[in-house]
């Protein structure tokens, strides 16, 4: 019981912080002026991250539910 309850704080904590520092260097990328050119650049990799991690999660928690 408590093992799954780590591994669901674990996974909302690191989610969370994900999506935070991905709006994080977003809105600095907006307002700075030499990164301003770059800021969608720096929006795509943003999300090409988020969707990674998400495949990683989808990916590695099917196998423990498969239980491979």
């Amino acid at each position: 019981m408590i093992n799954s309850s780590l591994t669901m704080i674990s996974y909302a904590l690191g989610y969370t912080m994900l999506i935070f520092l991905a709006s994080l260097f977003t809105g600095l990328a907006k307002q700075s002026k030499q990164l301003l050119q770059h800021s969608e650049t720096i929006i795509r990799l943003g999300s090409v991250a988020v969707i990674m991690t998400g495949l990683y999660y989808l990916f590695t928690g099917t196998q423990w539910f498969v239980g491979g």
